[in-house]
């Protein structure tokens, strides 16, 4: 059901008045009802609604920001900063601020009172958190007008470290995490708000913002305003310093804008405003040293050792863990027991050893199993790792049930599930799609499951799925030598349509297209069973390649322009006979979302002389 604003806003009033926490005064109710009846809405009947996918509109797009990474502190990007400098009318100073690493969101005011608070959401729709920014901030204001207030909903670091870090990864994923949830926990008591954007009811920024936000009561950021390209490493260092010294809360980069009275006029694009930039500051880095090494079991057999870390405080949470990639390289730089490493936190979110300061002087083979955790068969090192070959082996099982069930989009099912599964029968994902095996009667007469909400959300999850692409299937199944791009390329080939197997391991790939292996006949069997379960299978189609198409490759991530994954990029630029192709001398574009970004292929693609743009640019590059 495809709602209108006044419809969610009443279906959530209604939600909110039977849990005991109305949103609204019962004149107002009545009055929203009565408004709805008169348009013969439907809504006025539901007695019950999912709420949690309720979302509202923004009066005005809430836009992303476009960025520019800093990798090195000492190599500040000042070429590209002149040229989005340049693109301002150089009216007044340039203001820089703090880029809090918090929840975005907007508080809509109408007759100087509160009426509803979004999260940022897609950019277009956000979840209603009305009741939870009352807590956290002021709900009323001195203008009548109706405004838009946007921020960052935060958390001190200090707090968080003194009562969450042992419960939860980080400041940011606790707000955010908290903020998603109906109830409203104490926690939401230690969230504050600072604002830094007010628009009017036109969308357009107000000028003397700071003042109008200090004059209601708002907590605003520390702002630096400088003329000249030539301040800018002296602002840089100033927040480099107040992020690791003076910021109460976490915080990645800072935010550089024009001046307020020049920013209507050099405008928006649909995805970030062009009078605001953010610098997005280098990973912190720590130095620890490596206490001790686990190791787990991955869907092939491979072993995967993780580093136990003296704790070290990294980018706002604590470290304990970081991945080590595989056997070689412990072995090849000896980071073992004792040795002193340096970690960052890769997208300010995984810890990553960039850099082995002491080697170990232990001993390899000291830290590392020599027999399988989970069938206990000798592992063998091939190469840089570490595998068990046994191919029934219960690890490897376990694993490659948890990619199969993962590959269709059921994240609901989680580990402890799909261990229980696994005792209760269920293998393979094949088996999860068995009716036979895989139904309620069985699993509960296993004694490893009851009836209950636990199982109702397997079952859910899994009758979600009315179609899958063929080349998810082809992953699902975990084939040994086929991942996600020879599982793209066999469905393209499966499909008659183009495909590439160039680079990809051939042994996978030609057990697959062997009609008679086992691989293969595996393969039409599950295709067959899932038709059968009323899935659809869709299959790829041929491009249509003309002589004025235009070829184009993607790095980096649409989501920010408003496509939830690649697959809805590519699917609207076919309509502008726009092809998506492998990055080669007959490529004509590289799109990303970053023009600074340091990836291969955006080093490959200037070799080649590969125009490179944004996603949003590109689209309107092609819009008729």
């Amino acid at each position: 059901m495809k709602l209108t604003n006044d419809e969610r806003i009443y279906l959530r009033a209604k939600h909110s008045y039977y849990i005991g926490v109305p949103i609204i005064t019962d004149a107002e109710f009545d009055a929203l009802e009565n408004n709805l009846k008169d348009k013969n809405s439907e809504v006025v009947e539901i007695v019950g609604y999912d709420v949690d996918d309720l979302m509202f509109s923004h009066p005005t797009l809430m836009r992303s920001l476009q960025k520019i990474q800093v990798s090195d502190s000492r190599k500040l990007p000042l070429t590209i900063l002149d040229k989005w400098l340049f693109t301002g009318k150089r009216i007044g100073d340039i203001e820089a601020s703090p880029k809090f690493d918090g929840s975005a969101c907007n508080m809509i005011f109408e007759n100087g009172e509160l009426k509803l608070a979004l999260t940022r959401g897609n950019g277009i729709e956000g979840n209603d958190i009305t009741e939870k920014l009352k807590i956290i901030t002021t709900s009323k204001i001195n203008t009548q007008e109706k405004i838009e207030i946007r921020g960052e909903v935060v958390i001190p670091e200090d707090i968080f470290e003194s009562k969450y870090s042992v419960d939860y990864a980080n400041p940011r994923n606790f707000v955010a995490g908290k903020l998603s949830t109906d109830e409203i926990e104490d926690c939401v008591n230690d969230f504050r708000f600072v604002a830094f954007e007010v628009r009017d009811s036109k969308g357009l920024c107000i000028h003397n913002t700071i003042e109008f936000l200090h004059e209601n009561n708002f907590e605003v950021p520390v702002i630096k305003k400088f003329p000249t390209i030539s301040e800018f490493p002296e602002v840089y260092d100033f927040f480099l310093d107040y992020r690791e010294n003076n910021s109460p809360y976490q915080l990645d980069g800072m935010v550089l804008k024009f001046n307020e009275k020049i920013r209507e006029s050099i405008g928006e694009t649909d995805h970030h405003p062009k009078w605001a930039i953010a610098i997005k500051f280098p990973a912190e880095e720590a130095k620890t040293r490596i206490t001790g090494i686990s190791w787990r079991i991955g869907k092939n057999g491979d072993y995967t050792p993780v580093g136990m870390l003296e704790t070290v405080q990294l980018a706002g949470t604590k470290v304990s863990n970081v991945s080590l990639h595989n056997y070689g390289n412990v072995s090849r730089n000896k980071i073992l027991p004792g040795a002193l490493v340096t970690i960052i936190k890769s997208g300010d979110i995984i810890p990553k050893v960039i850099h082995v300061d002491e080697p170990s002087t232990e001993d390899t083979s000291l830290h590392r199993p020599h027999n399988c955790y989970q069938c206990n068969s000798k592992l063998v090192v091939n190469d840089i790792h570490l595998i068990c070959n046994n191919d029934n082996c219960k690890g490897k099982e376990i694993n490659r049930l948890s990619y199969g069930i993962r590959a269709f989009g059921n994240k609901r099912v989680g580990g402890s599930a799909i261990l229980k599964l696994h005792e209760a029968g269920i293998k393979t994902i094949e088996d999860f799609w068995n009716p036979i095996k895989m139904n309620k009667s069985k699993l509960i007469d296993s004694g490893l499951f009851k009836e209950g909400r636990a199982l109702d959300i397997i079952f859910e999850a899994k009758n979600k799925t009315k179609q899958i692409d063929l080349w998810l299937i082809i992953y699902s199944l975990c084939l040994n030598d086929v991942g996600a791009s020879s599982s793209q390329q066999l469905s393209n080939y499966l499909s008659n349509v183009n495909y590439d197997f160039k680079g990809l391991t051939k042994s996978g790939i030609n057990r697959v297209i062997d009609k008679k292996s086992d691989e293969y006949n595996r393969l039409m069997q599950f295709i067959n069973q899932l038709i059968i379960e009323g899935v659809e299978v869709k299959y790829p189609e041929e491009v249509v390649v003309s002589s004025d198409s235009e070829f184009y490759e993607l790095t980096g991530s649409p989501k920010d322009f408003g496509f939830a994954k690649k697959s809805e990029f590519t699917d609207l630029m076919k309509t502008y006979n726009c092809i998506h192709s492998k990055l080669n001398k007959d490529c004509n574009y590289l799109v990303t979302d970053s023009l600074d970004s340091t990836s291969s292929k955006m080093t490959k693609a200037r070799k080649l002389g590969v125009e490179i743009i944004t996603y949003d640019a590109f689209v309107n590059k092609f819009k008729k």
